[in-house]
């Protein structure tokens, strides 16, 4: 008897983005549902590369024009300029000393951003000196120092009907993640989102841990979209509404940087994945 080949479905929509190996799961995804897309696979990279890729059929109808596109601006003694991609702004600011930054919606602003920047830092070093406050105690520094160096990889999965996720905690000062946690997702608004919903429980997760930490600045990496683009759409869905809420909450107290990886695509990514996985 032939072996049956393995079938992947990407899919891509604002209710879910990823990658299923059930046809079920694929109908119930896409089938009928507004927004949504899909498309069958034979190999699992395919599919996650197609998710990746896919434009909508209402971006492909925007005209693009450079002017317009998204610009992150950035000013330091290491780089002065504009960059256009999110990993490279994350890569050049983040947990780099004397390093400033800031998302423009096009060049122009950027632009702009960076002369009134470059004009307030002039400003103060014409300033008179000021007494120097007291020195900041060992373990405070390291805590500001912890701040600025901190990673955090999240992923979500649901099996059993219920969801599950893992989170792994790095830090530039060490060679292996300083904190990793595995759990359930008991609530049942998100449980109500399957797969969706612990991926969002995971990324609160992340940033309770953070603030139990008393972090200023931390930067979580995920391979949802959904993690970013749920922060700020808006839904009638009780688990989609306290997830804003408190996403919005934490970055009230602290710098949130989102940092989007393909499925697997990092290692302690993938470790964060396989958390996901320790059902009992």
């Amino acid at each position: 008897m032939a072996k049956k080949k393995s079938v992947y479905y990407g899919i891509w929509g604002p209710a879910f983005k990823g990658v299923v190996d059930s046809h079920k799961e694929f109908k119930a995804y896409v089938t009928g549902k507004k927004g949504m897309y899909g498309k069958k696979f034979t190999l699992e990279q395919e599919a996650l590369d197609w998710v990746e890729n896919f434009v909508s059929p209402k971006e492909q109808q925007q005209p693009s024009a450079s002017n317009n596109a998204c610009a992150y601006a950035i000013y330091g003694p290491v780089f002065t300029g504009i960059v256009y991609t999110k990993e490279e702004f994350i890569d050049k600011v983040f947990g780099k000393k004397g390093m400033r930054g800031k998302k423009c919606v096009n060049e122009q602003q950027a632009q702009k951003w960076l002369e009134a920047f470059a004009k307030q830092q002039k400003k103060k070093k014409t300033q008179k000196a000021v007494i120097a406050p007291a020195k900041i105690t060992t373990v405070e520094q390291e805590h500001q120092n912890r701040a600025e160096q901190m990673v955090i990889y999240i992923d979500g999965s649901f099996k059993k009907d219920k969801g599950t996720y893992g989170i792994i905690v790095y830090s530039t000062h060490n060679s292996e993640p300083i904190y990793r946690d595995f759990g359930y997702v008991y609530d049942e608004h998100f449980n109500d989102l399957q797969n969706v919903g612990a991926e969002l429980m995971a990324c609160l997760r992340a940033l309770e841990w953070a603030f139990a930490n008393r972090l200023q600045q931390v930067c979580i990496v995920y391979d949802f979209e959904g993690i970013l683009h749920h922060c700020y759409k808006d839904s009638s869905h009780t688990a989609l509404k306290i997830y804003q809420e408190m996403v919005h909450r934490f970055k009230a107290v602290m710098d949130i940087y989102f940092l989007h990886v393909r499925h697997g695509n990092k290692a302690l990514h993938a470790e964060a994945h396989q958390l996901t996985q320790l059902i009992l």
